[in-house]
């Protein structure tokens, strides 16, 4: 699943989130490029420990990339030899 875009899709009606029974799932709707006509629906199965775990390690990584930026703004106030 490609989730850069699920808040713009989500937002056109184009793709939702749904708990069938204990499990989840995404839909997208589809549509022909050249006639514009709906195709099947796709179903693409959510497992929201694996989410968890995606946000755990971009957390992670948003705290490094703020560590890297506070040597970097410690390093700008620092006179230049």
């Amino acid at each position: 699943m490609d989730i850069t875009r699920y808040d713009e899709l989500k937002a056109k009606g184009v793709m939702t989130i749904e708990k069938l029974g204990d499990a989840y799932v995404i839909l997208s709707k589809r549509f022909d490029p050249d006639t514009g006509d709906p195709l099947p629906t796709t179903f693409e199965a959510l497992d929201k420990n694996q989410i968890l775990q995606w946000q755990n390690d971009f957390t992670q990584r948003l705290k490094t990339i703020d560590n890297i930026l506070t040597d970097l703004e410690q390093l700008d106030k620092q006179p230049i030899p």
